[in-house]
């Protein structure tokens, strides 16, 4: 009898365990059940709460049955055997702890499609318009100057919490709320020619254009010319066993995208290949002439904020030279940073050690001199 009630309770342990593994299999590997449990958000992919609470149960689970594996077979052994048992299971249950707080722990990289980047976007690029805009929605009878912010993430405000932690954001609050509308055009990853586009399909004229540029704004420019920047296949240093690991699970992510970069040089040759190139410039600063005609059409005031490669700020200005002398030679005021931000340490120019966009405190000074450019006080 006892030994029948034995053999019932390792046939029920027995179908726990399978099926908390195919829950697993199923949770952490929907592609071999042609199912698909991430959403897009913002060109990241990231598991919806739901999917993430599921895991969160799996791993709950797991560390139950990890327990229970090391009383059974192992907490009796001799003490050596024990020993190293008991560190196994400290070390499994560490990790799955780790694992468990990096499914919601969300921060920015300096690439988007990190998970931890992917649970930023979810949690705080907000809010977003029916544009598409990380703004509210344009008031279409206002009769105030309209101010617009074109650029890319660092105008959208890529890495900064809050949409008031933006210079766009800084500089309205300043300026006198009876005579401008101020209007945030920033889409993270895109380029002068798009930025052109998007102004002229933006449902008010400008009055006053302010665009954020940045040295990765020649890239379709470059690519017209065949020429675009070739990166390493994703986790290419990666052993091929821990790969899917690392594409997979929070935390081996987390670190992954933690470890020194390797793609330095490629975006220095690229850079060097781009802008000394003078066919490839030529077509950028004609994309560029797009937006200047928008100006002069609408006798608009424009000013180009010319942002610098925040952790090396003298890195840009060898590439954007030819860029800032043309802006300025069709009426554009054009505004440089260094100076200013030149003061800050790097780790407080920057959002984070693995995320060089603009900080709090860079955002600021960028307003400063933004609305000086349009003869308002900064203070």
């Amino acid at each position: 009898m006892k030994k029948s009630n034995t053999l019932i309770k390792s046939g029920v342990y027995l179908l726990q365990l399978l099926i908390t593994l195919f829950f697993f299999w199923f949770f952490f590997f929907p592609d071999k059940f042609d199912l698909r449990f991430q959403t897009l958000s913002s060109g990241s992919i990231h598991d919806p709460w739901s999917v993430r609470m599921a895991k969160l149960v799996v791993w709950i689970l797991f560390m139950g049955h990890i327990i229970y594996l090391y009383r059974k077979f192992f907490m009796r052994k001799s003490e050596r055997v024990s020993g190293i048992a008991l560190s196994v299971v400290v070390v499994a249950l560490t990790l799955i702890l780790f694992e468990i707080g990096f499914m919601f722990f969300p921060q920015t990289h300096g690439v988007a499609g990190t998970k931890a980047s992917a649970l930023w976007v979810d949690k705080y690029y907000k809010p977003v318009n029916s544009l598409g805009y990380r703004d509210r929605e344009p008031d279409l009878e206002t009769r105030k100057k309209v101010v617009l912010f074109i650029g890319d993430s660092f105008t959208a405000g890529y890495g900064n919490k809050y949409v008031h932690e933006r210079f766009s954001d800084m500089v309205a609050a300043r300026l006198d709320t009876a005579v401008y509308e101020v209007y945030n055009l920033g889409i993270p990853g895109i380029d002068t020619r798009e930025e052109a586009k998007r102004l002229r399909e933006f449902p008010l004229r400008a009055d006053v254009i302010v665009l954020a540029y940045f040295f990765n704004d020649i890239e379709v420019a470059a690519a017209d010319h065949g020429y675009s920047i070739h990166l390493p296949p994703l986790y290419s240093g990666v052993p091929r066993l821990l790969r899917v690991w690392v594409d997979r699970l929070y935390f081996p992510n987390f670190i992954y995208w933690h470890l020194p970069g390797k793609s330095e040089k490629i975006l220095d040759d690229f850079l060097h290949k781009t802008y000394l190139d003078p066919s490839i410039l030529q077509t950028h600063l004609d994309d560029l002439g797009e937006i200047i005609r928008y100006k002069e059409e609408n006798e608009a005031e424009m000013i180009a904020v010319m942002i610098p490669f925040l952790p090396d700020l003298q890195y840009s200005r060898k590439f954007t030279g030819p860029v800032s002398d043309y802006l300025d030679g069709h009426g554009v005021m054009v505004v440089n940073l260094e100076e200013e931000i030149g003061r800050l340490p790097v780790k407080e120019r920057v959002v984070n050690n693995t995320d060089s966009h603009s900080s709090t405190k860079t955002n600021r000074i960028i307003a400063h001199k933004v609305l000086r450019a349009m003869g308002q006080s900064p203070e």
